[in-house]
């Protein structure tokens, strides 16, 4: 199924969207896929019929890309297991006058820098591992560690009910491992899956005899990390080659009951480990390690949207512009994997389908231009040759 063929059928679906529009954002994801450049106002006009003013007056209106990600996942995946994934990401952006400027962690540079973050909420298939954003949201500007975690859990609560629905599990790396992160998505029904610190302060939950009288005895003392295998349950050995122990215990910071992970590796003759945990004390150790590796995914969307789909690239500097701008590219992204998903193809690769769709539009401009026969071009034995040049796998 054509990308253009799949947006036309979940378009379809909303309500109150003109046929301008509606014509706008068909065009848009087109030249996004076959464009060579940079994906701001000026360089999308060359590559289109419309101009600069076109793009900027557009991305200045309003559309519900959470509904129309969600909708999409509906028509697809409708019957597959999910857990969703939350990270954020630095957006490089120069200039003074952006929204949301300010200093943000950036991953690669491993400092806080100026530009602008992006926070996203992801769904990652349990078996298929195919990963679909349905949220993403611009951080503002000079927020706190508290006031930024409100302002996720803010979008949290904003798609929850449509994200209980897929899954009760939120996966997150370390960062999210806060009192206030947890308390708020167990008011909403989730569990959270994330990562702690290798020193992380946790106690035994007691066991023994308790006294006739008196408060009852919890603490069953600290758990010391460098000496778990006599307490620690057992679970075996993991793909990796990690021995994965597991244990209920209670953290002094989250003061509630957690299920604890511990896997043990080995790294030129030295021991180390990491932690994970999970909120949900009934759930597997084996899940929750699949669970917090399925993760990552989260991070390819990011990896693609800025290679490929200019998620960097946008000229303006107003806040409604650029929340369409980075929804666009993501739902853009959604698109094209689901068209490679629905060929079969086992590989996604946006490079291999902006390749093809950049040789269909010019050759398509060529034929135009010269008044030639479509139909006899196209069924031409070499007619795929040409519209597969470049591709990595052809």
């Amino acid at each position: 199924m054509k990308t253009v063929t799949i947006f036309n059928t979940i378009l379809g679906k909303m309500d109150n969207i003109s046929k301008p529009f509606s014509k706008f954002l068909n065009s848009l994801v087109l030249v996004l896929l076959s464009s060579k450049g940079k994906c701001n106002f000026l360089n999308l006009s060359r590559w289109s019929d419309m101009n600069a003013k076109t793009f900027g007056r557009n991305f200045r209106k309003a559309f519900d890309f959470s509904k129309f990600n969600g909708l999409l996942v509906d028509f697809f995946h409708s019957s597959e297991a999910f857990i969703i994934a939350i990270d954020c990401s630095y957006i490089a952006k120069s200039g003074k006058r952006s929204y949301g400027l300010s200093k943000f962690w950036s991953g690669c540079l491993q400092k806080a820098v100026k530009g602008l973050e992006i926070s996203m909420i992801a769904l990652v298939g349990i078996d298929s591992k195919v990963c679909l954003s349905i949220s993403t949201e611009q951080t503002p500007a000079n927020l706190e560690n508290d006031n930024r975690i409100d302002f996720y859990l803010h979008q949290l609560s904003e798609n929850s009910v449509y994200l209980l629905k897929k899954s009760k599990y939120i996966v997150a790396d370390g960062f999210y491992a806060k009192e206030k992160f947890l308390e708020k998505t167990a008011q909403l029904g989730f569990f959270v899956i994330t990562k702690l610190r290798t020193d992380a302060n946790m106690q035994y939950i007691y066991t023994g005899q308790q006294k006739n009288r008196g408060r009852k005895r919890s603490n069953g003392g600290k758990v010391n990390w460098k000496n778990i295998e006599d307490t620690f349950v057992f679970e075996g050995i993991t793909a990796q080659g990690d021995k994965m122990y597991s244990h209920t215990v209670w953290s002094v910071q989250w003061k509630r009951k957690i299920k604890v992970v511990y896997l043990q590796h080995e790294c030129n003759g030295k021991i180390g480990y990491f932690l994970l945990a999970s909120t949900d004390v009934d759930l597997s150790a084996d899940k929750i390690l699949k669970y917090y590796q399925l993760r990552f995914q989260i991070e390819f969307l990011f990896r693609d949207a800025k290679q490929h789909l200019g998620l960097e690239d946008c000229q303006s500097t107003k806040k409604e512009c650029l929340h369409f701008h980075f929804n666009a590219a993501m739902m853009t992204l959604n698109l094209a994997r689901e068209e490679s998903y629905s060929k079969g193809k086992k590989v996604f690769s946006l490079y291999d389908i902006k390749t093809q769709s950049f040789n269909e539009k010019c050759l398509e401009n060529i034929i135009n231009n010269l008044d030639l026969d479509l139909n006899a071009i196209k069924l031409h034995p070499n007619y795929d040759k040409i519209i597969k040049k470049g591709k990595i796998a052809a």
